[in-house]
């Protein structure tokens, strides 16, 4: 039985950490996110020379002392202890080079700074390379690079790296449990290679931290009590040798447990269903806790060992995107995430795209989206073409998300004109993508899921976000999962 659990559990988290680059920067494009703050020392500009652009950092004058510095946000992992951070850049200039991160607590949220190697520099470019290797778990990382004394620095190529170890796997039996009380959890069973070794479990709920030790059996096998009790999301980690294997749970309220528990225990699935999930960052995100492991989490309560799913989804896909990676076009970002993608069989196929062909730019007046509507259709036809050349899964697309539109307007009116902005939501564009779905769906026959009416009927469409406005908070995980249970139950 265990081994049945365990393999779905693969199935469902086999890219959990597939992101190994944090930031990737070569400045061609712009600065992207790196600035100096007015309460830091410095200058932070994009210069251009020989047609090339270069992160410039310059130092001023600040309490006496001659200081530059800037920072950057990086795509944010789940940090643990022995995590492996590592700094690369191409740097010339004057003075010394000093990068490093802030790291963030649960308990108070105040930065603290944590340095790499500090590197002096001349005219011509030459490499930088260093590791910082995390001591805890975090709530954040920001990456920033200081300059001094008196110093001046120009910077092609930056790169963040989460350095994985090799052939060492930590693997949670189950990736995720969801009960009313806390006194429900069971047991959480992480399946290693490393029978006898020591290892570090954190468990982290808001801003409590339990850090315990366990040692694995003679099979590899770690058993992990969970110690937290307090209500909303729990992340249960267990680390060794710079790697680490997460669990979590949801103890939610029991009404919220209990209307969703009836949506499940409605599913009668007659036969194993394999599931692929085709999307963007909705559902690569938060993975081992978002709505696709909700979903498995409750089929498989009712419906034990019917259920493996592939989620394939990548962060910041559009169509193009996804057309020029199922085509096999191999420069595509993120490509290895669909290799092999039809090596298997699969019953169903989630289709769940739009709000990264659906953004607009403030430089653009917000007149158009990214990708324009026949486009998007012309290159969703080209993907199912490709899809059921390949399979003969039944397709299902789930409609686009409305984002939280109003607070891009709200950026519109209140940042600095020249600064750009990217809105998310724009309802004529999300509607026209939605049109689009449809259209295929009754021309195809192929079943439609529709999230964006039952989103945009919420009261508080605020709270089925995150704070960015666009990607889904714990609340929109579980209106997603709620929906496509009661499309399981028809």
């Amino acid at each position: 039985m265990f081994k049945n659990i365990f393999i779905a559990s693969l199935m469902v988290s086999t890219l959990l950490l597939h992101a190994a680059i944090l930031k990737n920067d070569t400045f061609q494009k712009g600065l992207g996110s790196w600035n100096t703050p007015p309460y830091w020392p410095g200058k932070t500009e994009l210069v251009t020379l020989n047609n090339k652009k270069y992160l410039s950092i310059t130092s001023t004058l600040s309490r006496g002392r001659e200081l530059g510095r800037s920072f950057s946000v990086p795509k944010q992992p789940d940090t643990f202890p022995g995590m492996q951070l590592k700094l690369e850049m191409k740097v010339k200039g004057s003075g010394s080079i000093k990068p490093g991160i802030l790291v963030y607590s649960f308990k108070n949220g105040m930065p603290q700074y944590r340095y790499a190697k500090e590197q002096k520099l001349t005219g011509n470019f030459s490499a930088y390379s260093d590791t910082i290797t995390l001591d805890t778990r975090y709530k954040m990382i920001n990456v920033f690079i200081e300059v001094s004394p008196k110093g001046s620095a120009l910077i092609e190529n930056f790169k963040l790296y989460d350095v994985k170890p090799e052939n060492i796997i930590i693997q949670p039996a189950s990736n995720l449990q969801v009960v009313s009380d806390a006194k429900q959890l069971k047991p959480v069973m992480f399946k290693t290679n490393c029978p006898g070794v020591e290892f570090k479990i954190v468990q982290q709920a808001g801003k409590e931290l339990v850090e315990t030790r366990a040692k694995a059996d003679t099979k590899g096998f770690v058993t992990v009590q969970p110690a937290t009790t307090a209500p909303g999301l729990q992340t249960i980690l267990c680390c060794a040798k710079g790697e680490a294997g997460f669990a979590y749970n949801y103890v939610e309220t029991p009404a919220e447990v209990s209307a969703t528990d009836a949506l499940a225990k409605a599913v009668k699935l007659p036969q194993k269903n394999n599931i692929l999930f085709i999307g963007d960052s909705l559902t690569d995100y938060y993975r081992g806790y978002n709505y696709v492991d909700r979903l498995c989490f409750w089929l498989e309560k009712y419906n034990p060992g019917k259920v493996t799913v592939r989620n394939a989804a990548v962060r910041g896909d559009y169509t193009t995107r996804v057309l020029d990676r199922i085509k096999g076009k191999k420069s595509t970002f993120e490509f290895a995430m669909y290799k092999n993608l039809f090596g298997q069989k699969y019953d169903i196929i989630f289709i769940f795209l739009g709000q990264n062909d659906t953004r607009c730019r403030r430089t653009q007046n917000f007149s158009k989206p990214f990708i324009s509507p026949d486009k998007q259709e012309k290159e969703l036809r080209e993907i199912l073409s490709v899809i059921r050349a390949k399979s003969n899964a039944k397709i299902v697309f789930i409609s686009p998300s409305p984002s939280y539109v109003q607070a891009f307007e709200k950026y519109h009116r209140t940042f600095p004109k020249n600064r750009e902005i990217y809105m998310y939501g724009k309802k004529e564009f999300v509607d026209a993508f939605d049109a689009t779905n449809r259209k295929l769906c009754k021309e195809f026959g192929f079943d439609y899921v529709d999230i964006l009416s039952v989103m945009r009927a919420e009261k508080d469409l605020k709270s089925l976000y995150q704070p960015d406005a666009v990607h889904l908070s714990p609340k929109g995980g579980k209106i997603i999962t709620d929906v496509l249970l009661k499309y399981f139950g028809k």
